[in-house]
């Protein structure tokens, strides 16, 4: 025979089990709507901001190999052996976009076809990384300098290098490959 006070006890216990599952579920429920208006307000933000900037039609591309023939003096520390200096050649690649409406642009700039070789090992070194910069003027020369990394080839660590640039844009927007240049700017 089943007591009232029993009936009782699992009549309260099933009740608050199913306010919880109501609970959760409505967190869960709110929780994941949550989740999907945060993930939708995010691809409309990424879709706006990649129309916006595709949409300059007055834009200016340039492509550009400008010429790096410099050195600098490497040593991995000190009392360390193997300092030397690095003569480095070959192109970096700088791509631009300006829009000369608003006399503002943005670089892209690959060290990918430098290499050196250590005058005193031997040793080779090759450019690797790219960079961006945003804010460049135009007309007119920008001068800045950006960090890259050369990769030895006889398993020694990176070596940071530090380039400076001075690069002069025509009053249509484009890379004025003849009044810009780059050279070593030391080791950072």
């Amino acid at each position: 025979m089943v007591k009232a006070s029993d009936f009782a006890a699992s009549w309260d216990v099933e009740t608050k089990t199913l306010a919880t599952m109501r609970t959760t579920k409505n967190n869960d429920s709110h929780r994941t709507c949550w989740l999907i208006s945060c993930s939708l307000l995010v691809v409309c933000f990424v879709v706006v901001a990649a129309v916006a900037y595709s949409q300059c039609s007055a834009c200016v591309l340039s492509n550009a190999d400008l010429p790096l023939v410099d050195g600098f003096h490497y040593s991995p520390g000190p009392g360390l052996p193997g300092s030397e200096f690095v003569r480095l050649s070959g192109k970096i690649h700088v791509v631009s976009k300006v829009d000369p409406t608003k006399f503002l642009g943005n670089l892209q700039i690959s060290v990918a076809g430098v290499s050196g070789v250590g005058q005193t090992l031997g040793d080779l070194y090759m450019g690797v990384g790219t960079n961006k910069r945003a804010g460049i003027r135009s007309p007119g020369p920008n001068t800045f300098t950006v960090d890259f990394t050369l990769e030895p080839t006889d398993g020694c660590p990176s070596v940071p290098l530090l380039l400076k640039f001075t690069l002069n844009f025509n009053n249509d927007g484009t890379l004025n490959t003849s009044a810009s240049s780059v050279v070593v700017g030391g080791i950072t």
